[in-house]
């Protein structure tokens, strides 16, 4: 009896491993199609490729920073893809490159179950526009954007900042923002009031300068 629940039970695994290797061609075929099918908007996108993880694996789409709308559009009311399901949205600084910041957007099919990545290529001075009139979840996660590294988005209903204090200088996920930043706050026990002042280092050793690591790359 127990070696006949032995036998079952290999016969089950064996067809279970045979579904997920077909599950995962499908996902294959399924990835090389719509490869295929971003590869015929060169008006609208620089170039496509496969993002692959140790978990799963998704469509990466670098966009050119004056088609983003059009872009956008496509990917929620094509039929083909229907991504209809905001995932996140954050920025990547690479202080070296002349265009430093890499605004990535991250979106789901729920009729599909596939996943997208749109990479928008930007830099200081050079604003892009908003998707929060397309998908509307990311509004707060644009002013997120505009708050913590200083992307700013045309067309954004209420781009305020979102996550640091009234009156805050400066953007403090910038790979050179300071560390200490730029302003201190305390309260003023005499007028019963939070007062803002310059933060000022008195240590001198507070001052000198060191490279961050990511200047270096033999730290690696």
């Amino acid at each position: 009896m127990a070696h006949y629940f032995l036998f079952q039970a290999s016969t089950a695994l064996i067809k279970l491993s045979a579904i997920y290797k077909l599950i995962n061609l499908a996902f294959i075929i399924i990835y090389s199609l719509m490869v295929e099918i971003f590869s015929t908007l060169p008006s609208l996108i620089i170039n496509t490729f496969i993002d692959k993880h140790e978990v799963s694996s998704q469509i990466a789409v670098t966009c050119y920073r004056h088609s983003t709308l059009e872009l956008a559009t496509f990917l929620k009311l094509s039929s083909l893809f229907a991504y209809n399901n905001v995932i996140d949205a954050f920025v990547v600084d690479s202080l070296e490159n002349e265009f430093r910041y890499t605004v990535v957007y991250l979106l789901q099919s729920t009729i599909f179950n596939t996943g997208v990545r749109v990479y928008i290529k930007t830099k200081d001075g050079l604003a892009l526009f908003s998707w929060q009139g397309i998908y509307p979840g990311f509004n707060w996660v644009e002013r997120e954007m505009w708050d913590l590294s200083g992307i700013f988005f045309i067309k954004h209903p209420d781009l305020r900042r979102i996550l640091t204090d009234y009156g805050f200088s400066g953007h403090p996920l910038r790979k050179d923002f300071p560390i200490s930043g730029f302003k201190e706050a305390h309260y003023a026990d005499s007028i019963k009031q939070i007062r803002y002042a310059n933060v000022e280092l008195a240590q001198s050793f507070r001052l000198a300068h060191i490279s961050p690591i990511w200047f270096d790359a033999q730290t690696f």
